[in-house]
């Protein structure tokens, strides 16, 4: 059994919407948040609160040094713990697109 800690997968869903954008300010640090309406799996509307963690930048086939560099990769912090991350387009068996993604701690070299 492989380690999956600082492992996982992303998937499209188009039916989400970003309602709102904007800032709090918590303990004097401001923080960006985004509230996102979706459905649940029996179709209900839900809306989420969810916390930027840091920008992520999407790397053209022209910019990727290798079949390992990323195809979406940038810093952010959670927990005020910083980390590299990485994302990986992928087909799964079912055919559906997804992207892997990976952290890294930022004192660990770079992906």
């Amino acid at each position: 059994m492989t380690d999956q800690n600082l492992k996982g997968a992303m998937f499209t869903d188009n039916n989400c919407e970003i309602v709102y954008k904007g800032t709090i300010q918590i303990n004097g640090d401001t923080r960006y948040y985004s509230l996102i309406k979706t459905k649940t799996q029996k179709g209900e509307d839900i809306i989420e609160l969810a916390m930027s963690t840091g920008r992520v930048y999407i790397n053209s086939a022209e910019s990727k040094t290798s079949d390992k560099t990323p195809d979406v990769g940038g810093n952010i912090r959670i927990d005020g713990v910083r980390y590299k991350f990485g994302g990986w387009n992928n087909v799964a068996k079912s055919g559906q697109d997804y992207l892997g993604v990976s952290l890294k701690k930022s004192d660990v070299t770079p992906f």
